[in-house]
C-alpha cells in the first residue's frame, strides 16, 4: 500500500509538470490509452513520435489507435510507416493486413499476411486470416492448406474446423466433411448449426436422406430463420417422394427469403410432379425473372423444367420454345459442369 501511494504521488506530480518531459509525454500516452480514451491519446503518441521518428512500436500504436476508432486508412499509413522503419517488423505486417481486410482489399490483406508469415511461419491467427481470405476469394484448395496448417498449431480450434468440413464438402469430399463435423459437434458455442447443416449436404450428397434430415432438423434447431435449411430439408422430402411436406418447407424458404430463384424452382417441381402444373407455371416464371439478380444464374434448368410442363398441358410450341432458350443457355452442359453437389448448391444460391 505504501509503495503504491509513493507511485501515485509521483505520478501526480509528474503529471503536473508543465515541461515536455518525455517520460511525462508517454506515460500520458499510454494512460488514456488504457482507458480507450483515444482522443486524448493521439496528441501524446504524435509528440512521442516527433521526439522519436525512427520508434516503430509507438508508431504501430498510434496506428492502432485509429483502427480502433475505425480509421482503417489512418491506421494503414502508419502502419506502413512502422514497416518501413523495420522492414522485419512481423506485427506491423499482420495490423496492416487486418485493417486492409475490414476494408475488403483482400490482395492487399494478402499480401500483408503472407509478408507476416516469412517472419513468423508459425502464427496460427494469421494461417487462420489466409485461409478465410482465400475462402472468400472461392480459392477453396489454398483456403484448406492454411486452415490445416493453423490446427498443427491450434489443434482444437472448433471454428476452423467447422470452416473445412464446408471446404471438403464444396471439394467433393465427403467422407473427411463428415469426419470433421462430428468432431465439432458439441464443441462450439456460436454457429452450432453449420456442422448439422453440413452434415446435412454430406447425407444429401450421398442419397442418405433419412440422416439428412435428422440433421438439417436439428440446424434449423439452433437457427431457424436460416432459409436454406429449410430450401435443403425441402430437397430431401421430394427426393424421398413427399413433395407435400416439400411444398410446406420450400413455402418457409421463400417466407424468409423471397427473392432467392432457386427454392421457387425447386417449389415448382414439387409443384409439377404433383399435377399442379399451373402454379409449377407460375414458380418457375418467378425463378426466372428473379434469376435475373443473380450474377452467374442463367436458369437453364428453370426453362428446361418448364418445357416439361409445358409439354404436360398441351403447350407443344411452348415446350419447343423454352427446350431451345435452354439449350441456348448451355442445359444440360452448363448444368453438368460442377464435379459435385456442393459446387452445383453453391453456384444456385450465390447473390
Amino acid at each position: 500500500m505504501i509503495r503504491y501511494t509513493i507511485f501515485l504521488l509521483i505520478f501526480i506530480s509528474m503529471w503536473s509538470c508543465t515541461t515536455y518531459d518525455e517520460s511525462v509525454i508517454k506515460a500520458k500516452a499510454y494512460y488514456y490509452l488504457s482507458l480507450k480514451e483515444y482522443d486524448s491519446a493521439i496528441p501524446y503518441f504524435k509528440k512521442m513520435i516527433e521526439l522519436e521518428p525512427n520508434n516503430k512500436y509507438i508508431i504501430h500504436d498510434l496506428g492502432r489507435i485509429y483502427e480502433n476508432k475505425g480509421f482503417n486508412e489512418a491506421a494503414i499509413v502508419y502502419y506502413s510507416d512502422a514497416i518501413k522503419i523495420d522492414h522485419s517488423f512481423a506485427k506491423a505486417y499482420r495490423s496492416c493486413g487486418f485493417a486492409y481486410y475490414k476494408l475488403n482489399e483482400l490482395d492487399k490483406a494478402l499480401k500483408n499476411y503472407l509478408e507476416s508469415l516469412k517472419l513468423e511461419p508459425t502464427n496460427d491467427a494469421v494461417l487462420r486470416n489466409v485461409g478465410a481470405i482465400y475462402e472468400d476469394q472461392n480459392k477453396m484448395k489454398k483456403a484448406r492448406i492454411y486452415y490445416y496448417k493453423s490446427l498443427e498449431y491450434d489443434s482444437l480450434h472448433y471454428g476452423i474446423m467447422s470452416s473445412l468440413a464446408s471446404i471438403e464438402f464444396d471439394l467433393g469430399n465427403y467422407s473427411q466433411s463428415e469426419k470433421l463435423c462430428y468432431k465439432v459437434i458439441g464443441n462450439l458455442n456460436e454457429g452450432k448449426d453449420a456442422s448439422h447443416g453440413t452434415l446435412g449436404l454430406v447425407y444429401m450428397a450421398t442419397e442418405n436422406y433419412d440422416s439428412a434430415i435428422v440433421h438439417l432438423n436439428k440446424a434449423i434447431e439452433y437457427s431457424p430463420n436460416w432459409c436454406h435449411y429449410y430450401n435443403n430439408l425441402g430437397s430431401c422430402y421430394s427426393y424421398l417422394g413427399d413433395n407435400e411436406k416439400a411444398i410446406e418447407l420450400y413455402n418457409k424458404a421463400i417466407e424468409i427469403k423471397s427473392d432467392n430463384p432457386s427454392f421457387f424452382l425447386n417449389r415448382a417441381d414439387s409443384e409439377s410432379l404433383l399435377g399442379l402444373y399451373e402454379q409449377a407455371l407460375i414458380d418457375y416464371e418467378k425463378a426466372i425473372l428473379l434469376s435475373q439478380l443473380y450474377d452467374g444464374y442463367d436458369c437453364e434448368i428453370c426453362f428446361y423444367n418448364r418445357a416439361n410442363v409445358k409439354l404436360e398441358i398441351g403447350d407443344t410450341a411452348g415446350y419447343k420454345q423454352d427446350r431451345i432458350i435452354a439449350k441456348e443457355l448451355g442445359y444440360p452442359d452448363t448444368y453438368k459442369k460442377f464435379s459435385n453437389l456442393g459446387e452445383k448448391a453453391k453456384f444456385y444460391s450465390k447473390k
